[in-house]
This record gives C-alpha cells, structure tokens and sequence, in this order.
C-alpha cells in the first residue's frame, strides 16, 4: 500500500512521506524495516520509560497505537527527550493528568523550535536522568526534582542554560562553565526542563 500510494503521488507530480502505524499484532522491527518514510510503533514499553527512538525512521509516538486516552506531561517530555515526534489522542475531556499533556505538548513545541532539533540525538547515558537530547544543544528533562547531572564536552566553555518548571509554566535563564561530568539544579521544586547552549 506504502508503494502502491507513492507511485500514485508520483503520477500527480506530488511527494509527501509516507508512514504507517502499528498494525494489530504486528512487529515493530517490520515496521521500521518497511519502505514506510515515517513509522508509529506499538508496544506498552513505550507508554512510560520509552526507549530511544530507532534512527532508521522518523518516529512518532501516538497514545492510540499504545494506550488509547491515557497519558500525561511525563509521557510528553519522556517521549520527547528519547527523540520522538509526540501525538497525543485527546478525547477533550477534563481530566487533569490530560490537561497537563496538552499543557507539556505546546511546551514541547517551544522548546523543539528554540533548538537545532535535527541536529540532537536522544541519549539514556549523557544525563543521569536517562531523559536528555544532545548533540549542539543539550535538552534535558528532570522528571522528578533535584539535581542531576550532565556530562558536556571535556574542554571548559561556557553555557547558557534556559530552564522551564514544567508544572507551573515558570521560566529561568543563567549561565555557567563547565566541562565534563557537570551537575546542574533546577531553579525551582518539581519536574523540570533544561536547555544547554554555548
């Protein structure tokens, strides 16, 4: 179907990427290994502690294809700092663990287009959080509260750090020098995200 549709686009003088989903008892190694641009993989691993997305493919992360209407700001940013594109099936209903995901989504979004995104990669082993993207910049989320660690490149330089609760909505900026293993601490109590520019 994935050919089949790219060769009628062709026809018409249209290229669009072209994914697929999660099919019912399928196999996310097919899926990533099939001609699909982009894929949503399946699987209740990926519902909390979601690992790395896989580089073959541009990967979202769809609450459907996992658990329905279930998720909250932690799936977001959890799914978000392990290199995912996040959609979140929303039944607009007012339950708060779903106001807090469109809340972490639209934060989500202002954090993706303040970074090179396609320049980062996730990573489970820079940041003692398991949560962080680095590459150029470095984004990193705290999901509980505390200090927690980052390891940046061994040379001394110096940061910008733009932090966000994402709880309350509060921003905060500040510099620092670093280099190697640097610990770093929310300015304020709760989950929190951090973005690490030089």
């Amino acid at each position: 179907m994935i050919r089949f549709v790219r060769h009628e686009l062709a026809l018409r003088g249209v290229s669009r990427p072209v994914g697929m989903t999660f099919e019912h008892d399928g196999s996310n190694e097919r899926l990533y290994a099939g001609p699909a641009d982009w894929v949503s993989p399946g699987g209740r691993a990926f519902v909390s502690d979601p690992p790395p997305a896989d580089r073959r493919k541009v990967s979202l992360l769809d609450t459907d294809h996992l658990c329905g209407v279930c998720g909250d700001a932690d799936f977001v940013w959890e799914a978000f700092t392990r290199g995912y594109n996040v959609l979140y099936m929303d039944d607009l209903g007012d339950a708060p663990a779903h106001e807090r995901a469109r809340v972490a989504l639209g934060q989500a979004r202002a954090v993706a287009d303040a970074v090179d995104l396609a320049r980062l990669e996730p990573s489970t082993e820079r940041c003692s959080t398991r949560y962080c993207l680095v590459g150029p910049q470095y984004v990193v989320y705290q999901p509980g509260e505390g200090s927690f660690t980052l390891d940046l490149p061994r040379r001394r330089h110096r940061y910008r750090l733009d932090w966000l609760s994402t709880g309350t909505g509060k921003t905060a900026s500040g510099r620092i020098r670093a280099a190697g293993t640097t610990t770093l601490t929310p300015p304020f109590a709760g989950p929190a995200v951090v973005r690490v520019s030089g």
